[in-house]
């Protein structure tokens, strides 16, 4: 989540090798200072009118659909963003009570993605936020812990947050996002999608990050419940929450590269470790693949800050250490009976070299009733279709 990109000077090059990206032609019909082809469509600032959208866009800036109107967007539309043409974040936001309705199919994904990904930038791994874009961010009606109301990390993605656990700001299917994340402070950074007190009456559903430089998905409290989902070789992790989060993340997997972090990284609140609603999501069929087990920092679930967890049928492959937990107030939760039905069928394999780091506390194991298998017999042939 706050990753220090000033001490990330380069992007290894086997981090973009697994995809291969069309270029697409997008530009703008409205805006006669932009160096884009005129003949193209541009997403650009508010959007103040119910849209429907189709075909090849640009996102140019930060375009959010305001409270009240809902931005629809048709399968098989590609949004570029503009980032190699000018010096400005570009960032799709949903406002408080807007919508996005982006429901794509498995034939037809909507896919968002850059104009520079094939530039000299990417192609030599140079700096690593110049020509990345800022993803989605949806600011939702749902509880979090850091008062009654917060303000995104970056200022114009505007406020979230309330007391309705079952808001709706959409329903998004079949997207996924290319190259997004956006480094706008030394330890502030835009993520690939940034869910701000989503409540669970919004749609979650096959969402794919590639390749972004920052977390995959982040949630900042909320009661989002995310399903099939997928992340490839970001930067920093690849699922990531804070402030309260209790939602779920059902059927996901998270591939990490050789720059990534963790697989997931769950706070409750830096500054308050207690404070609630707690940080308690449930993570139901997920794996997560790393690169080498000889990487000594590499992690696969790391849960802190106070945060608590369920998980259940998670499947962990090639990292340093597959469960980790650190601060008092998770490892208070951890050696307590309230943790003792929260790990069911936990598949560690056998080439891990550290199954579970909690020794802060004197603690050297789970609580009762978790199931932990490190056999031989995990194996990626024995994963669920839907975590390979």
């Amino acid at each position: 989540m706050k990753t220090n990109w000033m001490n990330q000077n380069v992007l290894k090059s086997s981090v973009f090798a697994l995809t291969a990206l069309s270029t697409f032609a997008c530009s703008k019909d409205d805006d006669s200072s932009s160096t884009q082809d005129p003949n193209k469509q541009v997403l650009i600032g508010e959007i103040t009118e119910n849209k429907t959208i189709s075909g090849s866009w640009s996102l140019d800036g930060v375009v959010t659909i305001k409270s009240g109107k809902t931005l629809t967007i048709e399968p098989g539309t590609t949004i570029t963003s503009l980032v190699a043409k000018d010096d400005k974040i570009d960032i799709l936001v949903v406002a408080q009570g807007a919508k996005l309705i982006a429901e794509g199919t498995a034939a037809k994904p909507i896919v968002f993605t850059s104009d520079a990904a094939e530039s000299k930038v990417f192609k030599e791994q140079a700096v690593l936020n110049k020509d990345a874009w800022g993803g989605i961010v949806i600011n939702g009606y749902a509880k979090i812990n850091t008062g009654a109301t917060g303000t995104g990390e970056y200022s114009e993605t505007g406020t979230y947050g309330g007391t309705n656990d079952k808001d709706s700001s959409g329903s998004l299917k079949y997207v996924t996002l290319r190259y997004p994340g956006f480094s706008f402070k030394e330890t502030s950074q835009l993520n690939g999608f940034s869910f701000y007190a989503v409540g669970s009456g919004t749609t979650l559903e096959n969402l794919t990050v590639k390749h972004g430089f920052d977390d995959g998905f982040e949630f900042f409290g909320g009661t989002a419940v995310l399903k099939n989902a997928r992340v490839e070789e970001v930067v920093d992790d690849a699922y990531d929450w804070t402030d309260g989060f209790t939602g779920t993340i059902e059927n996901a997997v998270a591939i990490l590269g050789n720059t990534s972090d963790k697989g997931i990284e769950g706070d409750n609140q830096g500054a308050d470790n207690s404070a609630t609603p707690q940080s308690n999501p449930t993570i139901k069929n997920m794996a997560i693949y790393g690169k080498s087990t000889s990487d000594k920092n590499k992690k696969a679930i790391n849960i802190r800050e106070g945060s608590k967890v369920t998980l259940e049928n998670i499947y962990i492959f090639d990292v340093a250490t597959a469960l980790d937990f650190d601060t008092d107030v998770t490892l208070n939760w951890l050696v307590s009976t309230a943790s003792d039905n929260s790990f069911k069928n936990i598949n560690i394999d056998k080439g891990v070299a550290t199954k579970f780091d909690a020794n802060a506390n004197g603690n050297t194991k789970l609580g009762a009733n978790a199931e932990i298998k490190t056999t031989a017999d995990v194996t990626t042939a024995t994963l669920p279709a839907v975590l390979k």
